[in-house]
C-alpha cells in the first residue's frame, strides 16, 4: 500500500486493518515545551495581526517556509511541534470554520478563502479533540 495515501484513505487502511495504527509520537519534554512556548511567543509578538492568542487568523498556504527561514537556529522537531500547536489550537479552527474564513498572510493581508477540503479537516479535528 503506497505511503501517499491521502489522510481518509490511511484511515481506512488502518481500520481495515491492512495498515498498522500509526505510532503516537512522544510527549514533548519539559525543554521542548519551554521551546515551542518560546517560539510561539516570538510569532505573536513579531505577527500580531496573525498569531493573536484570542483571535487568530487562518495562516495562508505555506506560510511555514517563511517562518523557518526566520528561525533556522530551532531544532526542526521544535518547529514542527510549535505550528502543530498553533494550527490544532481551538481558536484557531474556529477562525478556519468561519463561514467567510480567509486565510492571511503574516502582515494580516487576506492572501485568499480557506478550501473547503481544509474547512472539513478542521472540522474533523475539532469533532475529535474538542467535543
Amino acid at each position: 500500500m503506497p505511503l501517499s495515501l491521502k489522510p481518509t484513505e490511511r484511515a481506512k487502511a488502518v481500520a481495515a486493518g491492512r495498515l498498522p495504527k500509526p505510532v503516537v509520537p512522544n510527549t514533548p519534554t519539559k525543554d521542548r515545551t519551554a521551546e515551542v512556548d518560546a517560539l510561539l511567543d516570538g510569532w505573536c509578538a513579531t505577527y500580531p495581526k496573525v498569531f493573536n492568542a484570542t483571535t487568530p487568523l487562518p495562516l495562508a498556504e505555506g506560510v511555514h517556509k517563511q517562518l523557518r527561514q526566520q528561525a533556522t537556529t530551532v531544532p526542526w522537531k521544535t518547529f514542527r511541534l510549535a505550528m502543530y500547536v498553533w494550527c490544532n489550537r481551538p481558536q484557531y479552527l474556529e477562525a478556519m470554520l468561519a463561514t467567510d474564513a480567509q486565510r492571511h498572510s503574516l502582515d494580516g493581508q487576506p492572501t485568499g478563502p480557506v478550501s473547503a477540503e481544509h474547512k472539513d479537516y478542521a472540522m474533523y479535528v475539532w469533532s475529535t479533540r474538542y467535543v
